[in-house]
């Protein structure tokens, strides 16, 4: 399943965590640039190079306690529930990539939430394949 966020949204949220005029911003902000930071790590982790991947589940735990939002994500309906595809399995590296991929926007949902640009997780979630 892939879920595909409203852009103008996400625009919006980046202008409001950039603008770091709050704590929240300010740490969503900071979580964000630590999730870019380990998936590029992690991405040379696949390419050969070494990068700790329990540091990587580390932070995906440590962000998605602190935004519990972000569970909504994962309970989101899929239409792939209505049917068994093939699905080539993922390395270990690649399944944390797309959890800090899910954390980054469950952050800025997290963030349109509280400044009141969204009411649920269906207002930024464009669709879903």
């Amino acid at each position: 399943m892939t879920i595909y966020f409203n852009t103008a949204l996400t625009d919006i949220a980046r202008s409001l965590i950039e603008t770091k005029s709050s704590f929240d911003r300010i740490k969503a902000g900071d979580d964000i640039g630590q999730i870019c930071s380990m998936v590029n790590a992690l991405r040379s982790y696949c390419n050969g190079y070494g990068h700790d991947i329990t540091a990587a589940k580390q932070l995906d735990r440590r962000i998605r306690q602190e935004y519990p939002v972000i569970d909504s994500i994962d309970r989101f309906p899929s239409p792939r529930t209505l049917y068994a595809p093939t699905v080539k399995p993922m390395s270990e590296a690649d399944s944390v990539i797309n959890n800090l991929k899910q954390d980054y926007y469950g952050i800025m949902f997290d963030v349109l939430l509280k400044e009141g640009f969204v009411r649920d997780l269906n207002d930024f979630v464009d669709w879903v394949g």
